[in-house]
């Protein structure tokens, strides 16, 4: 079991309440704190604490939706989306690493059949009340999940592995809008029905599984995840958003996402100093760990054979 340092934790959250009020500040030390914990690990071997910080570029698709809540939950449909960062992997043993990642995802919800009243309903001949319309829930976070890797690819080794971990996301915006189903063109008569953060959960709590697979050499990857929340959508009070007034909002975000995982060349950082102090590599059979460093031999101190000439005296 690890032990972490207890004065470096009190820190981190003393830091986090001072900074309750600066969201983007927040992340940062979250972040930060979560490698600091990595590495002040007291129970880990030398070897550990010497591995390299190696960085990643992550970017991909997400198909999301709402899930829970009961008539929310299975009511809307999968939207489309973006997700995409960097993350920041350190080695813990042959098979297994630490991955903290910083990204952003654009996720929400479809429903359809949605009931709207236009306010330019007469320039296309529409009624002014329809159910043939779709209203798209369209959600922008950014997320930090902290993960633990496991398998022959941990680490941007070549093979596969599995990964999970908690996440926190921070909500930044939102829009919903409506656009009839039953015409041509029908993004003409798009209309805005709600838009800004304030009605979102400010601060939601979720967690992230995912199985990935790293190709012969390390450099590129490909991770299929799924993206849980638990925290509720919309805070306390504000509802559906714009999909159903007045109903609850035990729902939460769920997303299915597909990313690529390109390693940065050059992209390590190292605490340690010492280069041979490395861990092998698990998909090689014939990886050897380094062995010791020979110290060389001192060589026994001769003794001087020869004697110097006494000196004669001198002649009279």
């Amino acid at each position: 079991m690890l032990h972490f340092s207890a004065r470096l934790l009190s820190d981190t959250l003393g830091t986090l309440a001072r900074w309750r009020l600066a969201p983007c500040r927040t992340l940062a030390v979250l972040g930060l704190s979560s490698l600091a914990l990595v590495a002040r690990a007291q129970d880990l071997p030398a070897a550990v604490l010497r591995q390299p910080v190696l960085f990643n570029l992550k970017s991909g698709f997400n198909l999301s939706t709402y899930t829970g809540g009961g008539y929310i939950g299975w009511q809307t449909g999968l939207k489309g989306g973006f997700t995409g960062g960097l993350s920041a992997t350190r080695r813990l043993s042959a098979r297994s690493a630490w991955q903290v990642e910083l990204l952003y995802a654009r996720i929400g919800a479809v429903r359809h059949d949605y009931w709207h009243t236009y306010s330019r309903w007469h320039a296309a001949n529409l009624p002014p009340a329809s159910t043939e319309n779709s209203c798209r829930s369209e959600l922008h976070y950014l997320d930090l999940p902290v993960l633990f890797t496991y398998g022959p690819g941990s680490g941007n080794r070549p093979g596969w592995y599995l990964a999970g971990g908690p996440q926190v996301s921070l909500a930044l915006d939102r829009q919903e809008t409506v656009v009839p189903t039953n015409i041509s063109h029908a993004d003409d008569f798009k209309e805005i029905v709600g838009s800004g953060a304030e009605a979102l959960t400010r601060w939601n709590w979720g967690y992230l599984v995912g199985l990935g697979y790293q190709i012969a050499g390390g450099n590129a990857g490909i991770e299929l995840r799924y993206s849980g929340g638990i925290s509720n959508v919309y805070r306390d009070g504000q509802g559906s958003g714009a999909f159903y007034a007045g109903s609850g909002n035990g729902f939460h975000n769920g997303s299915i996402q597909v990313l690529l995982n390109l390693v940065l060349s050059g992209g390590g950082w190292r605490w340690g100093t010492d280069a041979n102090d490395v861990f092998p590599d698990s998909s090689s059979p014939s990886a050897e760990p380094p062995q010791p460093r020979e110290q060389p031999r001192v060589q026994p101190r001769q003794e001087r054979s020869e004697q110097l000439p006494r000196p004669q005296p001198a002649a009279n």
